[in-house]
């Protein structure tokens, strides 16, 4: 646990070549991997794919049969890093099916799967509706936290782009409004949160709302 803080508070102030000259010193104690974990998460901190890469590999070896959800949230981030959505995507699925609680893990599930929508065009649709539902389970079990109102809203937002380009103006309507209704609760906790206002703006643009714009 010293070891795990040491690293995490290392790479805090930014010393990279501190963080993993420590680590490099520490094989005989890192037996279970978290030290090695901590590492990878400074490592993506420092946007070093390679040694993400390499202390999540070295960290899995170590933690045996079961790979905790953090060590799969690690994951998430390196494949980020490396541009890998498809990848991250499994990753946090993954944890979240392991630690069902793992809210953290459950929100980022829902921002990978709305760029797998921007990515896969075929898809979009059902990557959009997944990613509803990895936002929908923040907000069940943390009503009063504004990210998973934002994520919703944003899913909405981009449900309903898509169907007015299909020309299902009606539906379209109806997503909007869905949107403004989860921005609105987003914006009653973290009134000054810029990503929620300016996704309640350009839904309230969509409905013709100007003054409210």
């Amino acid at each position: 646990q010293a070891l795990r803080m040491q690293v995490r508070a290392l790479a805090e102030l930014g010393r990279k070549a501190a963080v993993y000259a420590l680590v490099e010193g520490a094989v005989t104690k890192d037996a279970t991997g978290w030290v090695r974990y901590e590492a990878g998460l400074a490592a993506v901190g420092f946007h070093d794919e390679a040694k993400a890469e390499a202390y999540l590999k070295e960290a899995k070896s170590r933690v045996g049969a079961k790979i905790p959800a953090e060590f799969l949230f690690l994951e998430s981030r390196v494949a980020i890093l490396a541009r890998d959505f498809p990848r991250a995507e499994l990753a946090l699925s993954s944890a979240t099916v392991q630690q069902a609680d793992f809210w953290d893990g459950w929100y980022e599930l829902g921002r990978v799967r709305l760029v797998l929508a921007d990515q896969v065009r075929a898809q979009r649709a059902s990557w959009i509706s997944k990613a509803a539902e990895a936002f929908a389970v923040v907000v069940k079990a943390l009503p009063e936290d504004p990210n998973g109102h934002i994520g919703l809203g944003r899913a909405a937002l981009e449900e309903a782009k898509m169907l007015s380009a299909d020309s299902q103006d009606d539906r379209a309507a109806s997503k909007l409004r869905d949107a403004v209704v989860q921005l609105e609760h987003a914006l009653e906790k973290a009134p000054d949160t810029a990503e929620a206002l300016i996704l309640m703006g350009d839904a309230q643009l969509r409905l013709e709302q100007w003054p409210e714009a």
